[in-house]
Parts: C-alpha cells; structure tokens; sequence
C-alpha cells in the first residue's frame, strides 16, 4: 500500500487503513468511518479542478 499518495494529500485507503489500525491497537473504542473523521470535498473538488480525477 502506498502509504503518502502522489499528491501529498490523505485519500479514503489511508484514512480507512488508519482507522483500522487504531481500532486494532484500542486507540479507538469503536469503529469510525472516514466520513465521520475527514471531510474529502475540498480536496475531491480541488483535483477536479486540476484535472487529476
């Protein structure tokens, strides 16, 4: 898994890889998805703008 994508920003693999693995070690107490912790609108409308998605 490439854990920094190209670019630089957190992507839904990380945040759900990350999630998981604090659950895993008791960091969490329950199990959170990325949409509960992360707002992806500004980035996703930020690629689009750029032309990368």
């Amino acid at each position: 898994m490439n854990l920094w994508p190209e670019n630089g920003s957190l992507d839904r693999e990380l945040c759900e890889a990350t999630l998981q693995s604090s659950l895993d070690s008791g960091a969490l107490e329950e199990a959170m998805s990325c949409d509960e912790v992360i707002r992806f609108e500004f980035e996703e409308q930020a690629l689009e703008i750029l032309g990368e998605v």
